[in-house]
């Protein structure tokens, strides 16, 4: 089974809409926020492998309806279940407006009882699930983060996106994007194993497997982050142990993509 773990940073760019002249720092509604940058991470879960696949964003350039569009296929390929901060409330909606704007269709987003808050089928938003679905105030991913060991906001956050548009700093908003959807994976992990779902060295292993893959990145915001972690908390088992196990697993999911190099999306 695949999971996609999302984020989306968006500005005030949709459509035409003033702040209500006493309130002029008033959050703008759904509509009006353009999307500028779609970071994702794409898990595996089966009998054989926990594993991350892919950590990126949809698009290259500052063209929001590619990015909208990757993101539909990708879902479409994999079926995968959507993990998202607080993305019942902004993140869903924002897309679901945006292929509005764009004549998009986006059945995805109405199956599988995705809407429905009390299972995981479809999407989790941790965001909700960690209150309690709302029997306990809801806090931000800054402070759950902090909790485990990440480090949590970092250099950018989402008031300095609009900003860094003007600017044209693009790449810096997708590296962002990434380090948010990082820790957004990270927590999507002790969710799991505080349900039971997973035991501590599956736990561990698919620590080390994003750590892996975030290598690839090579952005020095997500070297930041990933140096910044402390994994003496975030890890629950022996670092060396599952160390070991992640690197065994990691040979023979390389032998295996050898023999069948077919990848499913």
């Amino acid at each position: 089974m695949y999971y996609l773990v999302l984020d989306l940073e968006t500005y005030p760019d949709g459509v035409p809409w003033k702040p209500p002249e006493d309130n002029p720092d008033k959050f703008p509604p759904i509509p009006v926020h353009r999307i500028v940058s779609i970071g994702y991470m794409l898990v595996e879960r089966s009998a054989e492998y926990d594993r991350c696949l892919e950590i990126g964003v949809f698009g290259e350039t500052e063209r929001e309806d590619g990015k909208i569009l990757g993101l539909l296929d990708m879902l479409e390929d994999t079926g995968a279940t959507v993990v998202t901060w607080n993305g019942r409330h902004f993140d869903i909606p924002v897309l679901v407006a945006r292929c509005a704007y764009h004549g998009y269709p986006c059945s995805y987003f109405f199956e599988r009882d995705f809407d429905y808050r009390f299972t995981d089928d479809g999407h989790l938003d941790l965001a909700d699930a960690l209150s309690r679905y709302g029997a306990a105030p809801r806090t931000s991913l800054d402070l759950w983060s902090k909790t485990i060991g990440l480090p949590g906001k970092m250099d950018v956050a989402g008031d300095d996106v609009k900003g860094l548009v003007e600017k044209g700093e693009f790449a810096l908003i997708d590296a962002y994007c990434k380090t948010d959807v990082i820790q957004t994976a990270f927590v999507w992990l002790r969710y799991l194993h505080l349900r039971g779902i997973i035991s501590d060295t599956t736990h561990d292993m698919m620590v080390h497997s994003i750590r892996s893959k975030t290598m690839d990145l090579r952005h020095v915001s997500v070297e930041r982050l990933m140096k910044s972690i402390d994994m003496e908390r975030l890890l629950i088992g022996d670092y060396q142990d599952t160390q070991a196990a992640f690197e065994k697993q990691g040979s023979a999911a390389s032998k295996d993509e050898d023999e069948d190099p077919e990848i499913p999306f």
